[in-house]
């Protein structure tokens, strides 16, 4: 069969994406849509690790959740993938860094339908020549129904989980493990909120890898800004007292 489709990483948020388990030609298309686009660099851990396009860095457990398969399961199915040569991989204690074989075979090349961030522009594409009056309205419904769409999945995102990943953002990531990731501009606004004579890059990622293992143990949260905002804000600055920050959030026990 000839020719190829374009799929945007908005289908990701579809609802019915994530409804059941993965199959083998489900989970190839995700690692497709995770890969990254162009370079970038995030930090897991402490540990920076550079990422080409084509590549995406996942953990083997994180991918599992993911695909709702087991741990074996997806060690299985990266070795397959690997066997027919359609990616490499290289896994450690901290992550596992996934390059898609011949990865430009996936990108369109030449002239092409630009589709915007609402994923919308080629459906509006219309006949050559001027657009008459219906064409217009139609535009403008279509556009209200998108943005009406984006607010409501924006106010419901669980922005930083792991699993709302967004894309375009791997090369402003500061750090990321397998529950939450944390990116250069919220890692500002936590400087911002905390006292600059107590707060680094080892005291943050210290307590990132603290909050990961109390979440390995306590199961996932429905909001993730509000648990590390509140994690943070019970730091104990060097005179050993907790700061307390003006943060607004829900109380977490730990």
């Amino acid at each position: 069969m000839e020719g190829w489709i374009s799929l945007h990483r908005q289908l990701m948020e579809n609802e019915l994406y994530f409804s059941e388990k993965f199959t083998k030609s489900a989970a190839w298309i995700d690692l497709l849509l995770l890969a990254n686009h162009q370079k970038g660099t995030l930090f897991i851990r402490g540990n920076e690790i550079n990422l080409e396009p084509g590549e995406l860095c996942y953990s083997q457990l994180t991918l599992a959740e993911r695909w709702k398969w087991n741990f074996k399961t997806v060690k299985s199915y990266l070795d397959l993938l690997t066997d027919r040569k359609m990616i490499t991989y290289s896994g450690g204690k901290v992550t596992t860094k996934i390059s898609i074989v011949n990865w430009g075979k996936y990108q369109k090349n030449g002239v092409r339908n630009r589709v915007d961030n609402k994923g919308v522009n080629a459906v509006l594409e219309g006949c050559n020549g001027e657009q008459n009056g219906e064409q217009m309205e139609n535009r403008t419904e279509i556009n209200n129904t998108v943005n009406n769409r984006d607010k409501n999945n924006r106010n419901s995102l669980n922005e930083f989980s792991i699993e709302n990943l967004p894309l375009n953002l791997n090369g402003e990531l500061f750090y990321q493990n397998d529950f939450f990731f944390i990116t250069q501009t919220f890692k500002n606004e936590l400087i911002e909120k905390l006292p600059a004579n107590n707060l680094t890059n080892e005291i943050l990622m210290t307590e990132f890898y603290k909050m990961e293992n109390w979440l390995k143990v306590h199961g996932s949260k429905k909001n993730y800004r509000s648990f590390i905002t509140n994690w943070l804000s019970k730091v104990k600055s060097p005179g050993n007292q907790t700061k307390q920050f003006n943060f607004k959030f829900n109380p977490v026990k730990r």
